[in-house]
């Protein structure tokens, strides 16, 4: 069990960013994927500030960053002030996953209305932008499966990868997301495993669209938990409940229906773990 690599995005527990440190430690946990801290998202965080206001709070409480789950990308097709924007910040933020040795770097392919060509040039173009500037610190993007970007569906995220056909460009695979697009997530992770480094704990259910509990939903967490360890998976699982109307929440989703049972978001985290813990051991 020493080798699973499990992080999780802490800004569900708390928006407070010391909190996020603590409960991960009282979790027994101590990996971290940077999301927003304090309600401010990582992406606005200038290197001064992070080095001094956050940095001694990962070492007070020993976590390690993991990943940084940024919002790059997520942003209109059309709305290219936006995408510049992002690529100026992309520059502060690389310092401080330079300073924090850390490598992996969530992103999207931006938010569209349909899939045709001169869509999939812009979203190229773009992603192409974000890479050459990723490329000199060796991080590696990991584009995340959404709705409504381009990259919905699997086919859709197996053609940006093919096209661009980078070694540091990989996948963040979240089956909750496929399974809100309709998609199989099983065939999905039979399509793109070889280029996924990063699994999301997050399950949904194919009618309401609701995230439940990992392992109660349509996600087949079971079946890919399974898969990862056949295939001797060496990257990420990230926990990601959406099962408590945490600060951020609001920024992430547009017509959030809840109907959590959960008191706090420490509740759902743990039991979020708990049920990662419980699916992996009854695969073995």
């Amino acid at each position: 069990m020493d080798r699973i690599k499990l992080t999780g995005f802490a800004d569900e527990i708390a928006s407070d960013f010391e909190e996020q440190c603590m409960r991960l430690s009282e979790l027994g946990m101590n990996l971290i994927t940077l999301r927003s801290i304090n309600g401010k998202n990582i992406l606005d965080f200038t290197y001064d500030e992070f080095q001094k206001d956050i940095l001694p709070i990962l070492k007070r409480y020993q976590i390690i960053v993991a990943s940084v789950g940024s919002p790059i990308g997520k942003v209109d097709v059309d709305h290219l002030f936006a995408q510049d924007e992002q690529i100026h910040k992309l520059d502060e933020l690389i310092k401080i996953m330079n300073l924090l040795e850390v490598k992996h770097l969530r992103l999207f392919s931006l938010f569209v209305k349909d899939h045709e060509p001169k869509t999939f040039l812009s979203v190229i173009s773009f992603l192409k932008r974000v890479m050459t500037k990723l490329e000199p610190h060796g991080i590696i993007a990991m584009h995340e499966n959404e709705k409504d970007i381009y990259g919905d569906k699997s086919t859709f995220c197996l053609q940006i990868y093919q096209e661009l056909a980078h070694p540091l460009f990989k996948l963040a695979f979240d089956p909750a997301n496929f399974v809100q697009v309709g998609e199989n997530p099983v065939s999905c992770f039979h399509r793109l495993k070889d280029a996924v480094v990063d699994m999301h704990m997050k399950d949904a259910v194919y009618e309401t669209k609701i995230n439940v509990l990992i392992g109660t939903g349509d996600g087949k967490l079971r079946e890919l938990i399974h898969l990862c360890q056949t295939m001797n998976y060496q990257g990420l699982y990230t926990l990601e409940p959406h099962l408590y109307e945490f600060n951020y929440l609001r920024e992430l989703e547009t017509n959030i229906t809840m109907h959590s049972k959960y008191r706090t978001g420490f509740d759902a985290f743990l039991a979020t773990k708990e049920a990662f813990f419980q699916l992996f051991l009854n695969n073995l």
